[in-house]
């Protein structure tokens, strides 16, 4: 309530927040949205780890490879080896696109991880 005292008109005011504001639908409907895409996000964040482990793994092999107390060890097929599985891998990280899933990342280090460790295996013979 409001009073001017000069001409003694008095008014009265009502303050709501109705407009703008959002509805209880509006609010759930959010809700779900963001749990939803907060799933997606954390997928995406996998496959991105996942990508970017594949990746550190293959320039750490070909810097084990461009050791000189390594590269005169390894056998020369066994070196062909390693850098065959490096360049499929690279191939597949170069074509890899949002269709390709964490899963066959994991798989195609793997399949590094077992020719590296096969042909490292002469090196400790």
């Amino acid at each position: 309530t409001a009073k001017d005292r000069a001409t003694g008109r008095k008014a009265n005011i009502t303050i709501s927040n109705s407009v703008g504001r959002l509805s209880a639908a509006d609010i759930d409907r959010m809700i779900g949205e963001s749990e939803r895409f907060k799933e997606e996000d954390k997928k995406s964040q996998e496959k991105v780890e996942a990508k970017q482990d594949l990746e550190n793994y293959v320039y750490q092999i070909e810097n084990t490879l461009n050791e000189p107390n390594v590269a005169m060890k390894l056998k020369r097929n066994d070196k062909e080896s390693i850098e065959k599985a490096l360049s499929e891998a690279l191939e597949f990280l170069d074509i890899a696109n949002d269709s390709v899933g964490k899963e066959e990342i994991n798989a195609t280090k793997k399949k590094l991880q077992r020719s590296v460790t096969r042909a490292f295996a002469s090196l400790n013979r």
